[in-house]
């Protein structure tokens, strides 16, 4: 029996039992250049609902997976298979992050990002929306694979403060990565 017949026979007892996600898979361009962004981190999270009591339920994240573009700009996140109990419904959103860049818009041939032209507050405030759409709680052993992104935004406030630590402006990119990395099986590379 060939591998792909597994796949077939396997999956949907796979699906039937948790949720599965994925793959995702594209590329990152610049807009202006069309030229394809090495280095950029891309984070898909998925979504659903919980209920909380018989007329009431709350967004909560199911799974979350990150991936860096390569030379070509292209990425993938493989598919996943996660049991959520209680949990219905799913959508997935997507955050990309390179310093210095800002997402312009998604379109069926890629992602593409701007040179960030932005004030110093709009770039932090930026970078915060990063640091939340990347953000798994109550499931922080799912973010443990993220430390490289927040010690890339770690880095990029420590830059933009001058080249030093300024807790007005890096406090919360240090929080974050200082917490992943005292996570159990952190992955920093």
């Amino acid at each position: 029996m060939s591998k792909w017949m597994v796949m077939i026979v396997i999956l949907p007892v796979l699906v039937a039992c948790g949720m599965v996600g994925g793959p995702v898979s594209g590329v990152v361009l610049d807009a202006e250049t069309k030229q394809p962004i090495e280095g950029a981190y891309v984070v898909a999270k998925w979504s659903g609902s919980s209920s909380v009591s018989i007329a009431e339920s709350q967004t909560v994240c199911i799974y979350i997976d990150m991936a860096t573009t390569d030379e070509k700009g292209r990425f993938r996140i493989p598919m996943w298979l996660f049991e959520k109990p209680g949990v219905s419904g799913q959508w997935r959103s997507i955050t990309v992050y390179k310093p210095g860049y800002l997402p312009a818009k998604q379109a069926d041939d890629g992602l593409y990002m701007n040179a960030s032209k932005e004030s110093l507050q709009e770039r932090v405030e930026y970078m915060k929306g990063v640091l939340r759409g990347s953000s798994c709680r109550g499931n922080d052993a799912r973010e443990k694979h993220l430390l490289q992104l927040a010690t890339a935004l770690y880095d990029e406030s420590v830059m933009l403060a001058g080249g030093k630590y300024n807790p007005e402006i890096g406090w919360p990119f240090l929080y974050r990565k200082e917490r992943l990395e005292n996570e159990p099986g952190a992955i920093s590379q």
